[in-house]
């Protein structure tokens, strides 16, 4: 991943685990926004890794009882996992992940 960014991914789910789930969907939050600029301008680079920041949001937030959120961005998360799948044969694995996480 670029720069900081592995960091930046990383960080919400650990926080999760050590039972500090309100940091770890802000920083979530704060991650996807971020990968949500980042793709905006380069969308090549960067539409991957925002998949996969919309996809550990969307279980973030389902855990809190916030479903209604959720899901628009786990439904993203597949719309683009099939894009980038149909355009690179070698990410249907990834495709895989975020139907896992959206079933």
């Amino acid at each position: 991943m670029p720069g900081g960014a592995l960091t930046t991914h990383a960080c919400p789910l650990g926080k999760l685990g050590i039972g500090r789930p309100e940091e770890a969907l802000a920083d979530a939050e704060e991650a996807t926004a971020l990968w949500q600029r980042l793709a905006a301008a380069a969308p090549v680079a960067y539409d991957g890794y925002l998949a996969n920041a919309l996809t550990n949001l969307a279980a973030l937030l389902i855990d809190p009882g916030r479903c209604e959120e959720a899901c628009p961005m786990a439904e993203k998360a597949v719309t683009e996992r099939r894009r980038l799948a149909r355009d690179d044969p070698s990410q249907p694995a990834d495709l895989a992940t975020a139907l896992s996480a959206h079933g």
